[in-house]
C-alpha cells in the first residue's frame, strides 16, 4: 500500500488506497448524515453497490475508546456484526474479534519510538 487519496473536508468523504504503482485497491466513503460515522468500502475505484466489500461503523455513538462493528457485503440486516475492532488510538493498539464473540482472530500494535520522530 502506498497512498491514500482524497480530500479530508470534502462532502462526501472519499478515499481511494493505492499500490505502489498506483493501482486503486479500495475506495472508502463516508455517509455523510451517520451517527454512527459510517464508511462504506468498495473493490476498485468506484462506488457501485455491485463492488461493495464491507460496511464499518462505530458500535456506539459515544465512546471513550475505538469500537468498531464490520459488516460483510452479504450482511445486509446488520443484526450482528461478522467482525469487531476494539482499540485506542493513543496506545496504538488494536485487537479483531470474530462477530459478537471474545474470540481474538488477530491483534496489531504500532511500535512508536521518539528517534524516528527526530530524524
Amino acid at each position: 500500500m502506498k497512498q491514500v487519496e482524497g480530500r479530508y473536508f470534502s462532502l462526501p468523504r472519499c478515499r481511494v488506497l493505492c499500490d505502489a504503482a498506483g493501482t486503486s485497491i479500495i475506495s472508502m466513503r463516508k455517509e455523510p448524515f451517520s451517527m454512527h460515522q459510517r464508511w462504506n468500502v468498495y473493490r476498485g475505484n468506484g462506488y457501485d453497490q455491485r463492488d461493495l466489500l464491507f460496511t464499518v461503523k462505530r458500535a456506539h455513538i459515544l465512546q471513550s475508546q475505538t469500537e468498531l462493528n464490520v459488516f460483510l457485503a452479504r450482511n445486509t440486516a446488520e443484526q450482528h456484526c461478522d467482525f469487531k475492532v476494539k482499540g485506542s488510538w493513543l496506545e496504538r493498539s488494536w485487537a479483531f474479534y470474530l462477530g459478537d464473540s471474545n474470540t481474538i482472530i488477530a491483534h496489531m500494535s504500532c511500535k512508536f519510538e521518539l528517534k524516528s520522530v527526530l530524524l
